[in-house]
């Protein structure tokens, strides 16, 4: 049984614009075995670091000190405080892990001190509300049970988890941190001096080891699947989670490598193996549909650089690289149940348009690919309101109108077959799982 739930904007980056429409696409197939994490939510200090942030927030708040519409601007101090404290405190591999390394960084390279508010001039990002954790990490917070569904606050569950675990190790400094975050003017914040005491305490409860306690916390929200998730999908999240823990012990792919078309074959076979047969059901619906979206994507791409060519240049580029067919492709072959998932997520005429610029790179019919690839890319331009494809034939020549230097070159002819493009929220699951249970 396929199992369909709206379809999830949070799949879509910041800033992405998904010229082909394929995000929504390869969205669903994920939702159908990852149901609350997101490309983006990949830290599991980040999810602490929100936990803890709105645990103040919300004290603040019930106390009377604040009004409920300061929520935003608050947290986004505590944000700024967790941050400023984990740099001061010398934790190592915060590069990639805390979002505003770079500013936070070079205000705090002086030794001194820094303004807490969320004044642009003092935030630790461009858009801390957007790129920050509120808006990068709080709509997975609610899918997972940690933020209320309906209102900006922690669940009961969520606060008792704090105040079993964090709260007591923090209560020497709870009237600081909730000064430093509720004045009504920016703060200073003085972690190497002042502060200090405070910065170092509050930077141990967001060091990368994790306790039991917090172990059993974060796998039943996180990693397991939470309770603002469908019943079906959190079961089979629960089982991704049990396949991947048996696969990625034995050694058969490593914890800490980023994940891959080898993992999910190596998934597939182990839920096979364990008669987790729903669960193997979808992880071979993303094994079919991974390649063709893949391919259809670098095809693209790769036209995004070739402005003022043929198209029959470019097709013989093409071919060039990839040879006379993609004989790996199998776009004929989707299942059932993958086409059914597919046609949610996009119209049957997208899908008629995917598949068929698939069978045509299948055959190695490589100027048929360029103009389904085009058709899709103009469809999708339309459905936003009539914008302008990104590139057009034009007497016979790409026409590109959105310069594409940086997009990346054609992969290998041997590359493809284990091409992953996507994400399908597989490698967040790995990571926030990783980080949980302890593996390097």
């Amino acid at each position: 049984m396929v199992f369909f739930t709206k379809i999830d904007d949070r799949a879509k980056v910041k800033g992405s614009r998904d010229p082909l429409g394929i995000e929504p696409i390869w969205s669903a197939f994920g939702r159908e075995v990852v149901g609350n994490l997101t490309t983006v939510t990949t830290s599991l200090r980040g999810f602490t670091t929100l936990v803890l942030g709105m645990y103040f927030v919300d004290r603040l708040v019930e106390r009377g000190r604040v009004s409920e519409g300061a929520r935003l601007s608050l947290f986004l101090r505590a944000e700024q405080l967790a941050a400023y404290s984990r740099h001061a405190a010398g934790q190592e591999g915060l590069r990639g892990e805390l979002r505003g390394i770079e500013r936070v960084k070079d205000r705090l390279a002086s030794g001194g001190s820094v303004k807490i508010s969320a004044d642009p001039a003092h935030q630790i990002l461009s858009d801390q509300r957007t790129y920050g954790l509120w808006g990068l990490y709080s709509q997975a917070a609610r899918k997972s049970g940690i933020f209320d569904t309906y209102a900006q606050k922690l669940t009961p569950d969520a606060t008792d988890f704090v105040e079993l675990f964090h709260a007591g190790k923090l209560r020497g400094f709870r009237k600081e941190i909730e000064d430093l975050i509720g004045k009504k003017e920016a703060a200073t914040f003085d972690p190497y001096n002042k502060h200090r005491a405070c910065a170092a305490t509050l930077a141990r409860q967001l060091a990368p080891k994790v306790e039991q306690e917090e172990r059993d916390y974060y796998m039943k929200t996180l990693v397991e699947g939470g309770e603002g998730m469908p019943p079906v999908v959190r079961a089979r999240q629960s089982e991704l989670w049990e396949t991947m823990a048996e696969v990625y012990d034995s050694k058969r792919v490593p914890w800490n490598s980023w994940f891959g078309m080898k993992d999910l074959r190596e998934l597939e076979h182990r839920a096979e193996k364990a008669g987790r047969g729903a669960l193997a059901e979808r992880l071979s619906y993303i094994r079919d549909v991974e390649p063709l979206l893949g391919a259809v994507a670098r095809l693209f791409g790769y036209l995004m650089r070739c402005g003022g060519r043929s198209v029959k240049a470019v097709a013989k580029d093409v071919e060039d690289t990839w040879g006379k067919g993609l004989v790996h492709l199998e776009p004929e072959a989707l299942p059932r149940g993958a086409i059914m998932i597919f046609d949610h997520a996009a119209s049957d005429k997208a899908r008629g348009r995917i598949v068929d610029a698939g069978s045509a790179m299948q055959a190695g019919k490589y100027s048929d690919a360029i103009r389904l690839v085009l058709e899709q890319n103009e469809a999708v331009m339309n459905a936003r309101g009539g914008a302008a494809p990104w590139v057009k034939i034009d007497r016979g020549k790409l026409d590109v109108r959105f310069r594409g230097d940086d997009w990346p070159s054609l992969p290998s002819r041997s590359e493809m077959p284990d091409l992953w493009t996507n994400s399908y929220f597989l490698n967040s699951l790995k990571a926030i799982g990783r980080s949980v249970v302890g593996r390097a």
